[in-house]
């Protein structure tokens, strides 16, 4: 990752696209960081009886922004003093190697077939306190690899040796990787964009997540706009990151993306005695409870 100066309140215009993307590092004292910042927070607090160490951040398709928001709260968590391992579980398109600037020859995939020991092959990234383990050379079997005793060895020893562990995966409805490590995981984030994500795959996310009992803590709603009553009121701050589109977008929501400047997630907790979620909106998906089955499922862990 190549060293650019901090601006308080604007994203360097000389910063490529994918170093935009990491605004909790390259601009941590403007509202989008701040935005990341209270989903860490709130990551704190969902569950503060069951910690939540392990975490997979998720989407129901493609481009809704979870490898973003999984990088920036993996800083923000290393920030805080925390040591935290960030892990590329998609195996199938990896991209968290491109976001930092560093290669991808060996990583997650060598570890699982034993080639190379974990350490050897984790990366230390420049936020203290934060490590990357890239997802290595493509395999032709990522769903058995990831649903292997090696990775689940993996994730038991990586959870001797740090704080919290924060996975990027593939979308839940493409492939059936994010839903094994999930089920790894201690809490699932599921990442819906504005103008962009719609209904019937994110309910179809969350029934695949709850079928492998996966505890899903919250969701987090990207690209909100400024002038929405969320932002107002305080949920967040919007944003677009106009970067890769994926079927089901319509053209008010890219033309949006491309022409607004990065900004920070909105996040919707759980609650106690969920109400029943208005799924006429992406936006009520995004900010309500989760439908009740979801809430039981959680309490009974």
């Amino acid at each position: 990752m190549s060293k650019r100066s901090k601006r308080a309140t604007n994203i360097d215009p000389f910063l490529n696209p994918e170093e935009r993307k990491l605004v909790t590092f390259f601009n941590p004292l403007s509202p989008v960081a701040e935005g990341y910042r209270t989903l860490r927070t709130n990551v704190h607090f969902v569950s503060p009886d069951q910690p939540l160490h392990v975490l997979a951040i998720t989407s129901a398709m493609t481009a809704e922004g979870k490898t973003t928001t999984a990088a920036n709260l993996a800083i923000t968590l290393a920030q805080e003093g925390h040591k935290t391992l960030l892990i590329d579980g998609d195996l199938r398109k990896p991209s968290m190697h491109r976001l930092f600037d560093l290669a991808n020859t060996q990583g997650l995939t060598n570890v699982l077939v034993g080639q190379i020991s974990y350490e050897e092959v984790i990366q230390a990234l420049p936020v203290e306190h934060l490590h990357l383990l890239t997802a290595g050379p493509t395999p032709p079997n990522p769903s058995e690899m990831l649903m292997s005793r090696a990775m689940d060895n993996l994730v038991k020893q990586l959870r001797g040796a740090y704080t919290y562990i924060v996975f990027d995966t593939s979308p839940v409805t493409a492939v059936t990787d994010a839903q094994l490590i999930a089920s790894l995981a201690d809490g699932v984030l599921l990442v819906a964009r504005v103008d962009f994500s719609r209904r019937e795959p994110l309910v179809r996310a969350l029934q695949l997540l709850e079928s492998v009992q996966a505890h899903v803590v919250g969701t987090v709603l990207n690209a909100v706009p400024k002038k929405s009553a969320l932002y107002r009121y305080g949920y967040g701050y919007g944003y677009g990151y106009g970067y890769g589109y994926g079927a089901g977008a319509s053209k008010k929501g890219r033309k949006k993306a491309k022409s607004e400047e990065p900004a920070a997630p909105s996040y919707g907790p759980l609650s106690p005695q969920p109400s029943k979620p208005n799924f006429s909106s992406i936006e009520a998906v995004a900010t309500q409870e989760l439908p009740e089955h979801l809430s039981r499922n959680r309490r009974k862990r």
